[in-house]
């Protein structure tokens, strides 16, 4: 078996681990995990005074950061949400006051409006099924987040999962993996050692 296969085997195994366990947690489960980490994020000052916010919105089992987004809606600050464009890429969109999703691709919800600049982007808030202590994420195998931030060095890229989330099984590493900054959890507050010098002072 060649690296490679060996590679998408272990990933593969990962995420359907990681999916099952995740659809098998119950509501009221769900609800105090978003609750807990949408505590913790504005509790951080970097969080709390930007102004441009990118994120998702939650589909399914995924660890809901709706909380979070609508105080910084009620702040002033701008929250932009991914779309899938014609290209089977990720565009993200002021989302406005949350208010105006529609269902888009896979049937999660979508804002309408133009693509922004992301360079005007100071946060991103990035979903996946897992992630390792050094950064890497465990996507859904689409690479949409990989091919979106794959030009993005201004922003923080701020991985969000339960806690379980955050795995110690080092994950395999791709050339298109662009690792997080930090993993926010309902619990923890993970800055990898390789980034831990760039974005201490931004905790």
């Amino acid at each position: 078996m060649s690296p490679a296969d060996a590679r998408r085997l272990q990933k593969t195994r990962l995420r359907n681990e990681l999916r099952a366990r995740r659809r098998a947690l119950d509501v009221p489960l769900r609800q105090h995990a978003a609750e807990a980490l949408c505590a913790r994020l504005m509790a951080v000052p970097h969080f709390f005074a930007a102004r441009h916010i990118a994120a998702y919105w939650a589909h399914g089992a995924e660890l809901s950061v709706a909380g979070a987004l609508y105080e910084k809606v009620s702040q002033g600050a701008q929250v932009y949400l991914p779309r899938v464009n014609a290209s089977d890429r990720l565009d993200f969109v002021d989302a406005g006051g949350l208010d105006g999703l529609q269902p888009g691709a896979f049937g999660i919800m979508e804002p309408e409006g133009p693509a922004c600049d992301l360079s005007r982007i100071e946060i991103f808030l990035v979903p996946g099924l897992g992630f390792d202590p050094r950064g890497h994420r465990l996507g859904s195998g689409r690479a949409y987040y990989d091919r979106a931030l794959a030009g993005v060095t201004h922003a923080l890229l701020i991985g969000v999962g339960y806690d379980w989330q955050l795995i110690d099984e080092e994950l395999p590493e791709e050339a298109h993996d662009r690792p997080m900054d930090i993993i926010a959890t309902p619990k923890r507050w993970h800055v990898p050692a390789q980034a831990s010098s760039l974005h201490t002072s931004k905790e």
